[in-house]
């Protein structure tokens, strides 16, 4: 498709975030292309892990993703790291 002399690509390359916000308020983000999977959810983890000095609880949607056996194999091998899962429908 051409519009007013320039390429306009018919597919867009997709780019997946994932992101923590520290109590502090330190944001840390990862964005990559194509879609998030496990290892890349416990990669953030190890990063997360890496750079706090005191015990952490995430707080994440009810994507399947987050709830992969890989992820929740890796979080039980954490004495420092657990999950909280936000209720899957909370219109209040």
């Amino acid at each position: 498709m051409v519009h007013q002399g320039r390429h306009t690509p018919r597919h867009w390359e997709k780019l997946s975030t994932i992101g923590a916000i520290t109590s502090a308020g330190q944001f840390l983000q990862n964005t990559k292309t194509g879609a998030i999977r496990g290892e890349d959810v416990i990669l953030v983890f190890h990063h997360l892990l890496r750079h706090a000095s005191e015990d952490l609880v995430v707080v994440l949607d009810n994507a399947s993703i987050h709830r992969a056996k890989v992820v929740q194999a890796f979080v039980a091998r954490q004495e420092r790291l657990s999950l909280v899962y936000l209720p899957p429908y909370a219109p209040e």
